[in-house]
């Protein structure tokens, strides 16, 4: 919105503003172009990586408070821990 209310200013100074102006309006309306192009392009991605690793830390934090309070699973269930049985 705020982009396109400065775009709509610019033009409209480019149009009626005379010809000394113009070639510094035009240099406006290049970079509030480019500008606006750039946030989106950069900021989309940054965004959604964002979401993903909020989701993926909240299914972390579930998952760690499902298991909370249960003990750790043995990986090798042949041989008893070390502590017991001496």
């Amino acid at each position: 919105l705020t982009v396109f209310t400065v775009f709509i200013v610019v033009f409209v100074m480019y149009v009626w503003g005379g010809e000394s102006i113009r070639g510094f309006n035009y240099a406006l309306l290049v970079g509030i172009f480019f500008g606006c192009y750039s946030s989106i392009a950069v900021a989309s991605p940054i965004l959604l990586g964002f979401k993903q690793m909020v989701s993926t830390r909240a299914l972390a934090v579930t998952e760690a408070a499902k298991t909370a309070g249960k003990p750790m699973p043995n990986p090798d269930s042949t041989t008893p821990p070390a502590s017991q049985g001496k």
